[in-house]
């Protein structure tokens, strides 16, 4: 065997390249989590957003014909542009470009309209509501957990962003 003198070969041992691969395994997966955490606050950010512009519409709804949207569940809730469920809406008068669509299928957003007369509300209110994957309410938004006898809006038990619009 042929040893040439003075060229010996350095090479990572075993235990260097598992330390190194176990490192970049803990930093991609604490940067993943951090992605999905902020798409939920955006998409949580977006149907505030959306619930905002649903409000608006309503009372704009109500100013012009001094009645509410068509709600065909008339004691409970129904998913806003899902059936008949408040289609006035969906003109040019209202939504041009219809109804604003929540970033997740399973959480659409809600409307209940009663004429129950309350303290500070003779003709009765309005709720339009969405359930946050996060479930915070921002202290600073006029915003307000909103539940019902069923668990809020919806047939689950989960708490749901809501607005109440007086008519």
């Amino acid at each position: 065997m042929i040893q040439v003198l003075g060229s010996r070969q350095r090479a990572f041992t075993l235990i260097e390249l598992l330390v190194v691969i176990s490192l970049i395994g803990l930093l991609s997966s604490v940067v993943l989590a951090t992605v999905n955490s902020a798409k939920i606050k955006a998409r949580d950010a977006r149907k505030q957003a959306d619930l905002t512009e649903i409000l608006t519409t309503f009372q704009r709804y109500w100013l012009d014909n001094n009645s509410m949207p068509t709600n065909p569940f008339a004691t409970e809730w129904c998913a806003v542009g899902v059936g008949t469920c408040a289609q006035e809406l969906n003109s040019p008068n209202y939504f041009k470009n219809g109804f604003p669509v929540s970033p997740l299928p399973v959480d659409p957003y809600y409307y209940f309209n009663s004429s129950v007369a309350q303290p500070n509300m003779p003709n009765g209110y309005g709720l339009a509501g969405v359930h946050l994957e996060k479930n915070v309410w921002n202290p600073s938004s006029q915003g307000s957990i909103c539940v019902d006898n069923n668990g809020g809006a919806g047939t689950n038990n989960l708490q749901y962003y809501c607005f109440v619009f007086v008519k």
